[in-house]
């Protein structure tokens, strides 16, 4: 393997690298996650995989998620505004039709 070729100052500061990124600390949890499978998955890589990606995925999309809502809850109160506003100019203009009739 290309890792038992490498020197001790060149293993230790891949260690060091890993460590310093997060890697090791990544890999941990969801070699522990699979550990605490009950069942475990046909494919294990696969399992893993997908437990990283969404490890590390997750907090960038709770983040987006958040700032979405706060988006949509600021629309929705335009909306209503303007919804209030187009009412309130439809019954105006209503009253002032019914006035000119007579």
């Amino acid at each position: 393997s290309p890792f038992s070729t490498m020197q001790s100052s060149e293993k230790a500061t891949f260690k060091e690298y890993l460590e310093g990124n997060g890697v090791i600390d990544a890999l941990t949890k969801v070699l522990v996650v699979l550990y605490e499978e009950t069942e475990k998955p046909e494919d294990a890589v696969e399992f893993l995989t997908a437990q990283l990606r969404r490890s590390t995925g997750a907090p960038d999309l709770q983040k987006e998620n958040e700032e979405l809502k706060e988006k949509v809850k600021e629309l929705e109160a335009k909306l209503a505004a303007l919804q209030a506003q187009g009412a309130s100019g439809a019954e105006e203009g209503g009253e002032a039709a019914a006035s000119a009739d007579e």
